[in-house]
């Protein structure tokens, strides 16, 4: 029998891209899961509790009798929305957060898992960066206020988990893409921002922000569930463990692969004007390899074709 079967479990977030997708695996497991959302217009196929997480009250409701809660609800965006809108970002972020780590509590949830980001790193972190480095002076500026908030989640399930013994486990992730992701190019995230791009008709250009020098990690969706997943099953300790992919790509690499999977022919331009964010973005995932015997499958020109098609059926 598997970890999730017969368990009653809670996803916050799940009416989200992330959460939605581990809500759908681990019901897939046999758990019964719980999804609470202020969405009136959801149909998952999922116990969803129409409300607001904001509310006390609701989320001491929603965590009764649950035997785990997956704490996935926040506000994302690409580095635009996160430049200019750091106490926005922060705010959104701990809002939801709060009020149901401390319902897991007095519910006497079995155990809780945090998701959070690799945002909560400094700009001069080594590459590969260890866990180690979540607090280490203060986040990159460009997401600081993001970066902060998921600071502070992070503290707040260590102190919950040694003041009052909870069962917590903490999975900061690296920059998330795959099916079912926004593709806003205002808001969303470089990957789905520069799909966007590329499939409009209506863009007669393929602008990319910055230099295209700058180098990040991307995780696919499924990757970052199976992860999730593992963490969950076996437990940590409210110890932070990275989840990300050990492929690093730079910008301008990423464009390449976008152009080829989308048949893309419009003139690429990169705008310097534009911020970039972190020069070089890798996180260390030996822990996750040694401790849970995972390492992330998909490889970006993989994830890629198939969020693309996503995009186009």
């Amino acid at each position: 029998m598997n970890y999730w079967s017969g368990k009653r479990v809670v996803v916050t977030g799940g009416s989200g891209f992330l959460g939605g997708h581990i809500a759908r695996r681990i019901r897939h497991d046999a758990a019964s899961v719980i999804v609470p959302t202020r969405r009136k217009d959801l149909s998952l196929g999922l116990d969803v509790r129409e409300g607001d997480l904001c509310d006390r009250a609701f989320c001491a409701k929603v965590m009764e009798g649950a035997d785990a809660a997956i704490l996935a609800a926040g506000c994302t965006g690409g580095i635009g929305l996160n430049i200019s809108r750091h106490g926005e970002m922060f705010r959104a972020n701990m809002e939801p957060f709060l009020p149901a780590l401390e319902a897991a509590r007095t519910a006497r949830v079995g155990r809780v898992i945090v998701i959070s980001s690799a945002c909560v790193y400094p700009t001069d972190a080594p590459i590969p960066t260890p866990e180690g480095w979540g607090h280490v002076r203060a986040p990159e500026p460009t997401n600081s206020g993001y970066g902060w908030a998921k600071r502070m989640q992070e503290r707040m399930a260590r102190w919950y988990a040694r003041e009052y013994q909870m069962d917590v486990s903490v999975a900061r992730l690296s920059n998330l893409y795959g099916p079912g992701q926004q593709a806003d190019p205002d808001s969303s995230h470089v990957i789905g921002a520069l799909l966007h791009k590329a499939l409009d008709p209506a863009s007669e250009l393929l602008e990319v922000w910055g230099s295209g020098k700058q180098t990040r990690s991307f995780l696919f969706v499924r990757d970052a569930v199976e992860a999730i997943c593992r963490i969950a099953e076996m437990g940590i300790n409210a110890e932070p463990v990275n989840v990300g992919s050990r492929e690093e790509t730079t910008i301008a690499g990423l464009v390449e692969m976008i152009v080829e999977a989308t048949g893309c022919r419009k003139p690429v331009v990169y705008n310097t004007t534009r911020p970039e964010g972190y020069s070089r973005r890798l996180s260390d995932t030996s822990r996750l390899e040694k401790e849970f015997g995972y390492i992330a499958p998909t490889g970006l020109a993989e994830g890629l074709a198939e969020t693309v098609r996503w995009m186009t059926q």
